[in-house]
């Protein structure tokens, strides 16, 4: 006899805790990046029991993720991951014994669509430096948010990293800072001479920290405890605020990464750059750093202007009378 296509509710609830320490303590998955699965398999849960659901088969995970994308309007990437967080635990469950789960087609659910993105956009050079000149470098936390937006940006690092930064992760010696990324990578990001003459500055002003003596933390709060992820965003919020409107319309701190990258590709979108750029951004996989690779609006446009298509159209008269404008005209136009 077959086993049913059913999984008791009860026993999907039971084994959560059980997956996120098996992964944590015995397959070496950071804790961190599993709250969003924890979270996904949670809200499940939740939704289970308000509609009075007992026993789970594969159309009730279904209705789940039909609720995720259209009652609370989740994008299709979202459910995607909500997809596979139920993939992988079912998995577990079949691990554990669980009745029903290892017959539980849960492989047979749908990938959702996710809409080609379209061209990047991201800040201009100018934008950025906008964004840096209007920090209040005369204040104690001007000089720290100065410190904490360039690293952003020149570094290319991610919130999380920046605000996990020690004192001791800067080696003037060998001229490099060293960054705890995601997945617990770590990677080591050169410092140019006036990185190092700001961070040499920055260790004195540190000082004038409440606390700045007692832990190991790079940048401090207004207490001296760590500077929070949350905090960083807070104060970068209020700054964007306050500046006239940006060419985007999410002006974030993981912006000024997003930044850096497609800068980097405007000058030079060889080979040999993505190959460094994928190490400097701190990607274990080269899909992750071409992501940045699709061209922004700036670069269309040259790409454009320089076609073979302007010289073949440079020669041929328009509807209107005045010759067309020729190759070198219009590039200084573009």
């Amino acid at each position: 006899m077959s086993e049913p296509l059913i999984i008791l509710r009860k026993d999907f609830e039971a084994y959560i805790d059980d997956w996120i320490d098996l992964s944590v303590n015995v397959t070496n998955h950071q804790a961190s990046g599993l709250k969003s699965r924890e979270y996904d398999l949670r809200l499940c849960v939740e939704f289970l029991r308000e509609n009075k659901v007992d026993e789970i088969t594969p159309s009730r995970l279904m209705d789940y993720l039909k609720y995720a994308r259209q009652q609370r309007d989740n994008a299709p990437g979202t459910c995607n991951r909500k997809r596979a967080s139920l993939r992988a635990y079912i998995r577990h469950l079949r691990l554990r014994g669980v009745s029903g789960a290892m017959a539980f087609p849960v492989e047979a659910i749908p990938p959702f669509c996710v809409p080609y993105q379209g061209q990047q956009f991201n800040m201009e050079p100018a934008e950025v430096r906008r964004l840096l000149d209007a920090l209040d470098v005369d204040s104690l936390h001007g000089k720290r948010d100065r410190v904490v937006m360039t690293l952003l940006y020149k570094s290319a690092l991610r919130v999380s990293e920046l605000a996990a930064l020690d004192v001791n992760d800067i080696d003037f010696e060998r001229g490099c800072i060293s960054v705890h990324g995601k997945g617990r990578k770590e990677r080591d990001m050169p410092l140019d001479a006036d990185m190092t003459e700001m961070l040499r500055e920055w260790l004195v002003v540190r000082d004038e920290y409440a606390g700045a003596t007692r832990g190991p933390a790079l940048f401090l709060s207004q207490k001296g405890n760590r500077l929070a992820v949350r905090t960083i965003q807070d104060n970068f919020k209020k700054l964007v605020d306050s500046l006239p409107e940006f060419s985007i319309k999410r002006v974030t701190p993981h912006a000024l990464r997003h930044a850096f990258a497609s800068h980097s590709l405007e000058l030079d979108a060889s080979d040999r750059q993505l190959v460094l750029l994928k190490s400097y951004l701190g990607h274990s996989l080269f899909k992750s750093t071409l992501i940045y690779a699709r061209p922004s609006m700036k670069v269309l446009r040259q790409a454009m202007t320089e076609h073979v298509a302007s010289e073949i159209l440079a020669d041929i008269r328009w509807l209107h009378k005045a010759p067309p404008r020729t190759c070198q005209q219009r590039r200084k136009v573009a």
